[in-house]
């Protein structure tokens, strides 16, 4: 052993003791132990790496994804939605930075998560929304990542029920991305592909089983593994890393470089200097991103983009994809206004081709997000984060928690919309704050209304808006290109200043060239000039897809008659006496207006084929000789008979279907012609409603606040000015609304059905108002309310976004609430409209419409029998509104008794039940003001009867003392000079005034019509009703048969008896405590007949009330704040009478 080296080990082999290396092999087992030793110290040592969650509590900043990453919180996410469609809308939120919002972090590291988009929109979700709000938001996410999650989603949820909403951003579609297949994150390319099959087929049911197994399996085994499951401690991705998402932070990266002190100035210059570079470089990059951006078929977003909607469709699954707000600066540095509308459009294009009413994309980069509500070019600070979650969720049809202030929303609540307004004219694609028109002429609407086509005249091409109407496509022609080329639409295709658009099926059929002398059509994207046997026009004026096929005006005042099918063309009305100028075609007559003004109707004979189709006799339906063109004065308006007014010049003539009347558009002349005025003095176009049955003509309009908007006098150039520009239109025969194409102005407008918005006018003529002003609307709306019933079509009117109801008020008030003095019909009715329908949209998604009914100086007993006149002839309200004044103490002149207040009362309630009505009194005293500032206290007997209202359950509304300190602000409250009968409130005190009563009624309408079916739906014929409520036998009659003069009961206190009336029955309660001994020791029953005497007295009771309850209640234990008062009371006599057992009771009791 002495010569042994000793650098040798030595060890026993076997028996024997050697020196030298083993020769057996160390144990697998040992090394095994040793590297699971070794994983586990580094899992364990990854785990003292703070989380998201530990850095955010510490105070570190963090930019780590705060949405789920790994693929089993991903599919957490999507099961959770899943899981909450079975109890009401699910909503899914996909997106990016913008989404994801940790941008954030770096200036609020302890409560950005709370700031992000989606944390506004639960907050300013309504509590009472059955909806649920989920999201995977991943700053740098695509397109191709977006289809792995909806491809997973279809899995998970193959019904579709979890609707989509997905963030869409220009970067998506930059040069650098357009060949990435690979998603971001290999987390979620391992997901949605194995739900489908290579041709992209789902597998069947069983496979998919299989699949969720193995998922599940896969992401029980991530999230155990050592080391693998502490992967999303190490994955801290910058967004400054992501392309086309610089944020810029410090110059090395980090944000502890901008923390960092500088020892010296020279370093404070250095490090400017290098972050002023990065910020450079970081700029030029994103714009890079943006410049770069285009819509190729080739490019691979776009590709995913489509196999996603293409997945959407499919599966049937609701989407809203959204365009996300620039800024304003950066977007026009970057790409350029005309640019961007460009791509927005063709992004419109691939969602709106699809046609389904389940997708949509929403513009919401609006002008309303301003600069300062950016960090840098798209991601948002708290307050345009919260901006942009209020229109999310209005976009999405979810409730607000809050009304939000006008001024916020990009789409404010109503049914009528302006679809383009820019007061510029150009070119343009994109939204409604981007596209522009140069001097359209003619516009054609879809029956349905949900496809308008306008011939963009002047940029020679063809445009259109469809789907949410968000988005205005060019569909044929090249801009400011003029030729006349057939070929692809949008490729080869050239016009030359295109007018007239008319829509037959799918084809758009227009008139073309310079002098008008060509018929073309846009079918299946393909443009082609249209050739036809037989006579033709030098030029055409207009053209109607009608019976038998197209029928063509010519300029000569020939019509002619084109058989599409045959290519045959025919004339089927020479030349008349006077040209024609317009035309239309209704399902029996054709109608037509000449130059002079005159209205003719041909009835169509031989209808069956364009062949055997003919014109009859020519009837003359309007002379136009009239003396006017607007007769006006006291008492003077709508409706006109045929003789009493004239037209100056048809430019446009509608057959109107439900109404089977005419709507005229008439361009009044220039009173003082010149170049300049013509340019410039366009608002000179009236619309004229023929009603052929009556022979009359009324309005066609939007009832305004300003009720005398639609025509006032302007002396300085001697006309009258009207609401509507020199312009086109079409109408949307499913709904009558009506599109409005200005020519000067980039102007697109929809409205609801004009003869709804008359009948809804409750407008007055008065002489007294200071500034001199036309008031032909007046007492027209009532007629037409009741005369042509447009509330019929309610449930047919155009929604941009769906609404329950609509339900019907209606207001019946004086002058106080429709006229202002110096503004004549400046109406709080309109007002309150406006403010219920914003009051009750917003927060519940409920439609509201309020008819009016005004009545110089009404009294109450007036407006209830203009309430019994109305349910005789018009819609049933589900809720009136009747006005309380003190006006020279006239309120009460036809109420002055007791016996007349009840006989009003008990009118009307027996209208109310009808349909369960429910009856609002507002109190207008303090608007009043009659040669004085107003906010006065209301007259005592007004006060009285607003007093007995209530007893009866009426809802009373007094605002005077909300609108006080309005004076402060908004003062006089009257109007200036303050002189005789000037007592109407101002224009802002009509408005502030309108909105208080809003916030005072809104809550209880909300309750109302929770689960109400709107009265109109259950409208019975009056008859019905009259025959029931004879049989009513009120208590007074049960009364009025017995003597009780004389009568000697015992005395109870008014003080602790407690009355309540409650659908025609009166409750009365008695607290035995307030009866003395003596008559506790007397019979119940005589104290009872005592009690029923002394309600009765008041004949209010007695008039309205059928049947009586009756308790006596002692009450043997509770404290003084009333703790106790329930369990401790004791009925000790109780019953129910009608009028005959009352009778009985009395007269055995009360003697």
């Amino acid at each position: 052993m002495s010569g042994a080296d000793p650098r040798v080990p030595t060890h026993w082999d076997g028996a024997r003791l050697v020196d030298g290396p083993t020769s057996r092999n160390a144990s697998p087992w040992g090394r095994i132990l040793g590297v699971v030793i070794l994983l586990l110290g580094f899992d364990l040592a990854l785990g003292m790496i703070p989380s998201k969650d530990e850095r955010e509590q510490s105070g570190q900043a963090f930019t780590a994804e705060p949405n789920p990453a790994t693929g089993a919180e991903l599919r957490r996410t999507l099961e959770a939605a899943t899981t909450a469609a079975s109890e009401g809308r699910s909503l899914l939120l996909i997106g990016d930075s913008v989404l994801a919002g940790d941008v954030l972090a770096a200036d609020r590291p302890h409560d950005w998560q709370r700031h992000r988009v989606i944390d506004y929109m639960q907050r300013e979700l309504a509590g009472h929304a059955d909806a649920s709000l989920h999201q995977i938001a991943l700053d740098g996410l695509l397109p191709v990542d977006a289809l792995h999650l909806v491809a997973e989603l279809d899995r998970i949820d193959p019904a579709g029920r979890v609707e989509l909403v997905l963030e869409i951003n220009l970067r998506y579609f930059s040069a650098q991305y357009a060949e990435q297949r690979e998603c971001t994150r290999d987390v979620l390319c391992k997901l949605g592909t194995a739900a489908f099959d290579a041709g992209g087929r789902p597998l069947l049911r069983s496979w998919q089983g299989l699949v969720t197994a193995a998922a599940g399996t896969g992401d029980w085994l991530r999230e155990r593994v050592p080391v693998h499951r502490r992967r999303p401690r190490l994955e801290l991705e910058r967004l400054d890393a992501l392309s086309g998402l610089a944020v810029v932070r410090g110059a090395d990266g980090s944000d502890e470089a901008i923390d960092q002190t500088p020892s010296d100035a020279s370093e404070l210059d250095e490090l400017d200097e290098l972050d002023g570079e990065a910020e450079l470089e970081g700029r030029a990059r994103v714009r890079e991103h943006y410049r770069s951006a285009a819509l190729r078929s080739t490019h691979e977003q776009l590709r995913a983009l489509d196999q996603l909607l293409e997945h959407l469709d499919a599966h049937d699954r609701p989407a809203t994809l959204f365009v996300t707000p620039l800024e304003d600066r950066f977007a026009e540095a970057t790409m350029g206004e005309s640019t961007l509308g460009r791509r927005y459009t063709a992004l419109a294009r691939k969602v709106n081709d699809h046609e389904d009413p389940k997708l949509q994309l929403v513009d919401l980069d609006h002008p309303l997000f301003v600069d300062a509500h950016f960090i840098d070019h798209v991601h948002l600070w708290p307050d345009g984060a919260r901006l942009l979650a209020i229109n999310l969720l209005h976009e999405l049809n979810l409730p607000l928690a809050q009304r939000p202030f006008e001024a916020m929303m990009i789409h404010p609540e109503g049914h009528d919309r302006s679809l383009v307004h820019r007061v510029s004219t150009g070119y343009n694609e994109g939204g409604a704050w981007q596209a522009e028109l140069r001097k359209p002429e003619g516009v054609a609407v879809s029956a349905d209304g949900t496809r308008v086509v306008v011939a963009d005249t002047q940029n020679h091409v063809l445009r259109e808006l469809r789907g949410n109407m968000q988005f205005v496509e060019t569909i044929a022609g090249r801009p400011r290109e003029p030729d006349q080329i057939d070929g692809w639409a949008r490729v080869d295709a050239h016009l030359v200043e295109p007018r007239e658009p008319e829509l037959r099926g799918d084809e758009v059929w227009f008139i073309d060239g310079e002098q008008r002398e060509q018929v073309r059509v846009l079918d299946d994207d393909w443009v082609r000039t249209v050739r036809w046997s037989g006579p033709s026009c030098a030029s055409y004026l207009r053209l109607r897809a009608r019976a038998g096929g197209i029928w063509m005006l010519c300029g000569d005042g020939r019509l002619l008659l084109l058989d599409v099918d045959h290519h045959r063309a025919r004339a089927v009305s020479e030349v008349s006496m006077s040209p024609l100028v317009a035309f239309d075609v209704g399902p029996t007559a054709a109608y037509l207006g000449d130059a002079d003004g005159r209205l003719w109707q041909r009835e169509l004979v031989n209808a069956d084929t364009p062949e055997s189709l003919e014109l009859g006799t020519w009837d003359l339906v309007f002379r136009n000789v009239g003396e006017d063109l607007l007769p006006n004065g006291h008492r003077v308006g709508f409706p006109y008979h045929y003789d009493e007014l004239r037209l100056a010049k048809i430019v446009d003539l509608r057959f109107i279907e439900r109404y089977g009347g005419l709507l005229i558009a008439d361009e009044f002349p220039l009173e003082n012609p010149s170049e300049s005025l013509e340019k410039r003095w366009t608002e000179r176009v009236h619309l004229r409603y023929f009603d052929l049955d009556a022979a009359r003509v009324l309005p066609w309009l939007k009832p305004l606040t300003h009720g005398d908007g639609h025509v006032l006098y302007n002396e300085s150039v001697d006309q009258y000015a009207s609401y509507w520009h020199l312009g086109s239109m079409a109408i949307a025969q499913d709904d009558a609304s009506m599109i409005w194409v200005e020519r000067q102005r980039s102007r697109i407008v929809r409205i609801a059905d004009g003869l709804l918005g008359v009948a809804k006018t409750g407008n007055h003529h008065t002489k007294a108002v200071t500034v001199p002003i036309l008031m032909t609307i007046a007492s027209v709306g009532p007629k037409v309310a009741a005369q042509l019933r447009p509330d019929r079509y309610l449930d047919r009117r155009y929604e941009p976004l769906a609404r329950r109801g609509p339900y019907v008020a209606l207001l019946l008030g004086s002058s106080l609430s429709s006229m202002s003095d110096r503004y004549s019909n400046y109406s709080l009715g309109r007002r309150l409209e406006q403010e219920l329908q914003r009051e009750l949209g917003y927060r519940d998604g409920v439609r509201l419409d309020l008819f009016q009914v005004s009545w110089g100086a009404a009294s109450f007993g007036e407006n209830v029998n203009n309430f019994a006149n109305w349910m005789g002839t018009s819609v049933p309200p589900d809720v009136v509104f009747i006005e309380a004044q003190d006006f020279g103490g006239s309120y009460v002149r036809d109420t002055k008794t007791p016996g007349e207040v009840n006989a009003a009362f008990a009118k009307l309630q027996r209208f109310a039940e009808r349909y369960d009505t429910l009856v609002v009194f507002y109190d207008l005293s303090s608007i009043e003001s009659n040669r004085r500032d107003g906010m006065r206290s209301t007259d005592s007997g007004t006060r009285r009867l607003l007093d007995k209202a209530e007893q009866l359950g009426f809802v009373v509304l007094d605002p005077g003392d909300r609108l006080l300190p309005q004076l402060l602000t908004h003062s006089p409250w009257g109007n200036q000079p303050f002189d005789d009968n000037q007592h109407h409130g101002s224009t802002w005190a009509v408005d502030i005034t309108a909105h208080t009563l809003s916030g005072m009624v809104g809550p209880l309408l909300r309750d109302f019509f929770a689960d109400r079916v709107p009265a109109r739906e259950r409208e019975v014929d009056p008859a019905v009703f009259d025959a029931n409520e004879g049989t009513r036998r009120p208590l007074r009659l049960a009364l009025e048969e017995l003597e009780l003069d004389g009568v000697e009961l015992p005395d109870v206190s008014i003080t602790h008896v407690q009355t309540n009336y409650v659908n025609r029955q009166l409750q009365v309660y008695v607290d035995t405590a307030g009866l003395d001994d003596a008559m506790k020791q007397a019979s119940w029953d005589r104290v009872a007949a005592a009690v029923i005497v002394m309600v009765l007295q008041d004949d209010l009771y007695a008039d309205l009330a059928e049947s009586l309850s009756l308790e006596l209640v002692e009450f043997s234990n509770y404290d003084e704040y009333g703790n106790g008062v329930l369990s401790s009371a004791n009925s000790v006599w109780a019953r129910k009478f009608d009028g005959g057992s009352l009778r009985n009771f009395m007269r055995k009791h009360a003697r």
